[in-house]
């Protein structure tokens, strides 16, 4: 009720009513620092859905996505990551993981709901987004060093001890 009184006295009473309307908020998403060892295979989780944390008053349905900037997949377009869209969890991509040409990646979670109550593809315009960045470091990995041989070498019989057949070429890619 709201009440007005004039200087001499008067007063006059109006009922009034508040209507508060619900909006939507956007969800906010949590994800852990994660450590990865390289030549992890694909396919490999690295993020289960138990350590996504993804909270909204007006939702308790999600859809996750990973923002394509450049450092989720490759030169090629391969994902290095992928995500699944209900439950958030990430896990290893087809690109594959080596510690020398990439040993950390800060990815992006674009976490969107699905409006007020949940509507999903009913009201689509109503859904809001958030974006959220964490950190994969990529551990290095001790990895066997390759050798590379000619598939024969010939010497004559009449050769001195000592001559040179051919080389042997080794690589170490944790050494370089």
């Amino acid at each position: 009720v709201v009440t007005i009184t004039d200087l001499g006295g008067l007063s006059a009473s109006l009922g009034l009513v508040v209507q508060v309307i619900n909006v939507n908020e956007a969800p906010t998403s949590e994800y852990p620092l994660t450590f990865v060892a390289e030549n992890t295979a694909s396919g490999t989780t690295l993020v289960p859905k138990t350590r996504v944390f993804t909270t909204d008053p007006d939702s308790k349905v999600f859809h996750y996505s990973l923002r394509q900037d450049g450092n989720a997949t490759d030169r090629n377009g391969t994902a290095y990551f992928t995500i699944d869209e209900t439950y958030g969890t990430i896990k290893v991509g087809p690109a594959g993981l080596n510690f020398e040409k990439h040993p950390e990646f800060t990815l992006t979670v674009v976490t969107c709901d699905y409006g007020l109550n949940d509507c999903a593809a009913a009201c689509p315009l109503n859904w809001l987004c958030s974006d959220t960045r964490f950190t994969v470091t990529v551990q290095n990995v001790n990895e066997q060093p390759t050798l590379r041989v000619a598939d024969a070498y010939w010497v004559a019989e009449s050769a001195e001890a000592g001559t040179n057949l051919g080389y042997v070429y080794v690589r170490d890619q944790d050494v370089g």
